[in-house]
């Protein structure tokens, strides 16, 4: 008897152990739900509500009935939580976007919080191991990528989980290479488009500062690109975060004895902590943990509530004195009801215009309803000189028709960032880029003269291009812009295959004189069976200006296509070319793009990488390494394997070597390939690079451009479809040849 009760007694104690097992995990996360949901002011006030229902009315009318939220980021490395430190490198629970996503889980009780669909290796995918509702966040941030690579997910993989909110983020790399204003805006507008027409809701964020050695003041050169993503964003009507104010916000200078140099070395230095890691090497561009906390309640905060309210009321005007110089003159209002004193520190205009040390530096004492007026003087900074080794893919001009200008104002209760954008006194020039195809007669160029001024303006104007003039005469209305072009014929000649010329746009105003510059690049297409030269890097760009005609040294590079209803072979000779061994085997690098999307888009504005092949001094197959989604143009959404293109490196009978690669059509699979019929094209470019290593193979690989060669060279990305040549599915017939014609 005594041990079935004890029996029971046990019995009883297991189920009461068990029970209050459960009783606590289940207060455990009623504590966690109700402090999570105590945290915010929930339940929401009509004026959140009538925001989030306008901005984000998918992802609202989920949260507000606790279904499951699926978040999908676009970005580069900040958005990829890139770190110095490996132990939080790529570690996307620490990153701005998931610090944003806990507060809408803590706002709308998801008591399970974040969880990442595609965690970085080695990383874990939750905080926490509650169960219950979530918010999933599928992370595509790349490193390195500029707005131009949103195309790429876009059009393949970035909808295959039907994502409710697509929060983008680009600009960094932008900048830093000087990608156009063009590019950017149409790439985000792109992205834009693409969700609208699936119901995604869309948050569009500002880049953030980084810290680069240009001018005197070294947080400026996304400004721009911040100031064009909030335009873009109000015009579409969707939810704006400038993630460079939020990084450039600090506690202010504290200090009112400080002179305004001594004040924005403050504030520029409290600023570069957001960028500092411990026992890591000084960062200048990725923030910090800290950081990314501060810019994922930022944006929540904004998100519920607005942005903070301005300071001042500003107005501004840009003067073109020389063409080197730029005037600008800011004048702020104190709408508020005290005094602001504070000091102001010019930024770098891009990468173009850099503020004189002696303008730099002001410093405002305004009282409620005064206004004051600031006067900056901005050069064109040495890398933007033509010549130069200035970034590639950049408008190398000062002179655009609205050009943007930001300020780093500070006070004692903090820092923010002024920008304003002016048009240009007295005219200014808006360039029609991209690229003309199928070009017979001659190359023609349009641009806009856009008057600055609240008064008529006129003038006379000359345009060059490669010592072949055009001029005239302009008159614009007050506040008003007027249309132009000039037609140039090319000089056709058999060995002239592509060239390279300098734009310039002289125009004489009231007696002065203001210089505005550009380049085109004109490529002859390429038909089928035709053999066509490579230009040699080193004679083809580098500043160098004229027409370029294919002299060849004792080394060449010569390119053939071919195709027929399996594949496209292309082959590469290399006459009077040694190839020198290497330690890692690597002797020949091709880079190859293909734009493959059908008519009318193959060769207009897109996306499409390259195929890299490496290869070794001695005949064999070569290695192909290539990204599997959108290779071959946006849209090619399907898995490829490189093992598919074959390749192989053979000697010649008089011992040069031969380059054969094999591209399967059915890798092609977007493009009609009806071969010989009219508007059958593909967009072609290759560049062949050469190890310049010596007698020593135990040297690793060095590729410079004296061992390099490229069938185009253009001043857009390598990855804008519109930099590549016109391969024309075809034979070529007799007559006058094709040209492709890019102005950037």
């Amino acid at each position: 008897m005594m041990g079935l009760v004890g029996r029971f007694v046990g019995e009883k104690l297991m189920i009461t152990v068990s029970t209050v097992k459960r009783v606590f995990f289940c207060l455990a996360v009623f504590c966690y739900c109700w402090q999570a949901a105590s945290v915010s002011a929930y339940p929401l006030t009509d004026a959140q509500k009538a925001r989030l229902e306008k901005l984000i009315p998918r992802t609202f009318a989920k949260m507000q009935k606790n279904e499951p939220i699926h978040i999908l980021t676009l970005g580069d490395s900040v958005t990829e939580m890139f770190t110095p430190v490996p132990e939080t490198n790529h570690n996307y629970l620490n990153a701005y976007h998931v610090k944003f996503a806990e507060l809408l889980c803590r706002e709308f009780f998801y008591p399970a919080g974040v969880r990442l669909l595609n965690p970085a290796k080695g990383q874990k995918d939750k905080v926490n191991s509650f169960r219950g509702g979530e918010i999933v966040i599928e992370n595509f941030g790349v490193g390195g990528r500029t707005s131009l690579d949103a195309l790429q997910r876009i059009t393949t993989d970035a909808f295959l989980n039907e994502p409710d909110l697509m929060v983008i983020q680009y600009g960094i790399n932008d900048a830093m290479m000087g990608m156009s204003s063009d590019v950017y805006r149409r790439s985000l507008q792109f992205s834009i488009d693409e969700c609208r027409k699936r119901g995604v809701d869309v948050i569009l964020l500002a880049p953030t500062m980084v810290r680069v050695s240009l001018g005197p003041i070294e947080w400026g050169i996304t400004r721009g690109h911040a100031v064009m993503a909030r335009e873009l964003a109000a015009k579409n009507g969707v939810f704006f975060m400038d993630m460079g104010q939020v990084t450039a916000r600090t506690s202010g200078v504290g200090e009112e004895d400080l002179d305004a140099k001594d004040a924005i070395r403050v504030v520029s230095d409290k600023i570069g902590k957001k960028f500092e890691f411990p026992g890591a090497p000084k960062e200048f561009l990725h923030p910090n943990l800290p950081a990314h906390a501060e810019m994922g309640k930022a944006l929540y905060d904004e998100l519920m509530n607005g942005e903070p309210p301005e300071l001042f009321r500003i107005q501004s005007r840009a003067t073109f004195k020389s063409p080197d110089t730029v005037e600008v003159t800011m004048t702020l209002k104190n709408g508020g009801e005290t005094d602001q004193i504070g000091v102001l520190g010019a930024l770098t205009s891009r990468r173009v215009l850099v503020p004189t040390e002696e303008s730099a530096y002001q410093s405002y004492h305004l009282e409620p309803g005064k206004s004051a007026t600031f006067t900056f003087i901005y050069k064109r900074s040495n890398t933007a000189a033509r010549g130069n080794a200035a970034p590639r893919f950049m408008s190398l001009d000062p002179g655009e028709s609205q050009l943007q200008f930001s300020f780093l104002s500070a006070d004692a209760d903090g820092s923010r960032v002024l920008d304003v954008t002016p048009v240009l006194e007295p005219v200014a020039v808006t360039w029609k880029e991209g690229q003309q195809v199928g070009v017979k007669d001659g190359v023609r160029l349009d641009w806009r003269f856009v008057n600055g001024q609240d008064r008529p303006v006129k003038g006379n104007y000359e345009i060059n291009l490669g010592g072949r003039k055009a001029s005239g005469k302009f008159e614009i209305q007050a506040k008003g812009q007027k249309d132009f072009f000039a037609e140039f014929p090319i000089n056709e000649k058999d060995e002239v295959v592509r060239f390279k010329e300098e734009v310039v746009l002289r125009v004489s105003v009231g007696g002065k004189s203001f210089v505005f510059h550009r380049e085109i690049e004109a490529t002859r297409d390429l038909f089928l069976g035709e053999k066509m030269a490579l230009s040699h890097t080193e004679y083809y760009t580098a500043g160098a200006r004229g027409l370029r005609t294919v002299k060849l040294d004792k080394e060449a590079v010569y390119l053939r296509a071919d195709a027929d209803q399996e594949a496209l072979y292309l082959t590469f000779d290399f006459e009077g070319i040694q190839l020198l061994k290497t330690a890692n085997g690597v002797s020949v690098m091709v880079d190859l793009a293909i734009d493959a999307r059908p008519a009318p888009e193959t060769r207009e504005f897109g996306f499409v990488d390259r195929l890299r092949i490496e290869l070794g001094s001695a005949d064999g197959p070569g290695v192909v390494k290539f990204s599997k989604m959108g290779l071959f143009g946006n849209g090619y959404d399907r898995l490829l394997s490189s093992s598919g293109v074959k390749t192989l490196l053979k000697t010649k009978g008089d011992a040069s070597k031969k380059l054969e690669i094999r591209v399967p059509r059915i890798y092609l699979y977007r493009h009609p390939w009806k071969l010989g019929q009219d508007g059958q094209v593909l967009g072609l470019k290759a560049v062949v690079s050469l190890s310049a290593v010596g007698s020593d193979p135990s040297q690793p690989a060095i590729f410079t451009a004296n061992r390099r060669w490229s069938l185009a060279d253009s001043g857009f990305h390598f990855r804008d479809a519109r930099s590549l040549l016109t391969l024309n599915l075809g034979k070529k017939t007799a007559g006058v040849s094709s040209w492709s014609v890019r102005l950037y």
